[in-house]
């Protein structure tokens, strides 16, 4: 048909009738007159099946110029089309409702992740200033040391105060922005440290030296000193890699280095039986054996020997900022109490090395003094599972 030329017949075919609009509950949606659907092109219902939010009684057009999309994005999408409409749940939106559904499309955690990614590996990224991307290295770095010490968001806001002052407000919209970019940022570093611990783990296993004993080591005292003697830097940061290019394991303090070593064995302890759990299972995973993983590493930090570890007490590499405010010590969970086990006393605080210790009185976390010949099982504190129990 040449377009403009207006036929003298519209023929209908015989054995399905053509419309020109498509009926719904209560309204009619008519087609653009400036494009026409051509009879005989309608397609039946069940061979293309209408969104779920409309109701058609009859054939449904195959022409993209209807007044209203046929395909709906819903909320959230990552992309977003011009000529696309978000339906609200309300049949009159406000501006203030689709606004809010089209930035949170926008803002997915995917895109803030390879923007910050990209900033970090000191590739260029075209739409941002120079003040913008040290914004992003600080808040990147600041994130990596809170989740370093306390592995959960828990206290994302000291990572707003550190980065953007005190009288910040994390209640308004920057600082509801900051704190979906903390998040993201610790939701994928607490899942690669687990992977990362995952590969190390199997690595370590399947070795020629530990296949013969592989089945031996099933008991967490056991698997204590087998990882125990396993345990140096690279094998620290092989797992902790976010913290490469940050911190220096031999310029950190006595403390420090004791932080680093009993959460690599603890968490490699945990692995290892969470392997052997899924190595038994059916289909090669158990979720109540997974559920207990997360919820051990959620609790780590909050052991008691613990207490005196702050940033203070580690080697950092590149710029320092001021330290996060150090929270108190929580009770430990009852996964935490039952599976963590200590690989001896914490070492003094630096502080409390250069100012001496104050007769009948120690800092809130401080360890219990422990003879120097005592054995790991006197050194393991009350509620820790000790070596051969």
């Amino acid at each position: 048909m040449v377009r403009g030329h207006k036929p003298a017949a519209r023929v209908q075919p015989s054995n399905q009738s053509s419309q020109s609009t498509v009926r719904g509950d209560s309204a009619t949606i008519r087609a653009d007159s400036s494009n026409p659907i051509t009879p005989g092109t309608s397609a039946p219902n069940s061979q293309r099946p209408s969104p779920a939010s409309t109701i058609s009684t009859g054939p449904e057009p195959t022409s993209k110029s209807l007044s209203a999309p046929d395909t709906i994005i819903p909320p959230g999408s990552l992309f977003i089309s011009p000529q696309s409409v978000i339906t609200p749940p309300d049949k009159n939106p406000t501006t203030e409702s689709l606004r809010q559904q089209v930035t949170k499309a926008f803002n997915s955690p995917k895109k803030r992740q390879r923007k910050i990614s990209k900033v970090n590996d000191g590739e260029e990224v075209e739409e941002l200033s120079l003040e913008e991307i040290a914004e992003i290295r600080k808040l990147d770095r600041a994130t990596r040391w809170h989740c370093f010490l306390y592995f959960t968001n828990c206290l994302w806001f000291n990572i707003a105060k550190e980065c953007y002052g005190d009288a910040f407000d994390i209640d308004s919209e920057a600082g509801q922005t900051v704190r979906m970019k903390v998040f993201d940022l610790i939701k994928g570093i607490k899942h690669k440290t687990l992977e990362h611990m995952e590969e190390h783990v199997k690595e370590i296993m399947v070795a020629p030296e530990h296949v013969a004993v592989k089945g031996l080591y099933t008991t967490r005292p056991l698997l204590l000193d087998f990882f125990a003697k396993l345990f140096t830097p690279g094998n620290f940061f092989a797992v902790w890699r976010y913290m490469r290019g940050y911190v220096e394991f031999e310029g950190s303090s006595e403390l420090g280095q004791y932080y680093m070593k009993s959460i690599y064995i603890n968490l490699a302890i945990e692995m290892k039986l969470y392997l052997d759990i899924c190595t038994t299972s059916p289909k090669g995973k158990n979720n109540d054996a997974r559920e207990r993983l997360l919820t051990f590493y959620n609790e780590v930090p909050t052991h008691k020997d613990f207490g005196d570890v702050d940033k203070a007490e580690f080697k950092e590499i590149q710029e320092r900022y001021r330290n996060q405010h150090t929270p108190t010590v929580k009770e430990a969970g009852e996964t935490l109490k039952e599976c963590f086990l200590s690989i001896g006393a914490p070492p003094p605080k630096k502080k409390q090395m250069v100012d001496g210790p104050t007769a009948g009185s120690g800092a809130p976390g401080a360890a219990p003094s422990v003879d120097a010949g005592a054995g790991l099982a006197e050194m393991v504190l009350p509620g820790i599972i000790a070596p051969g129990a």
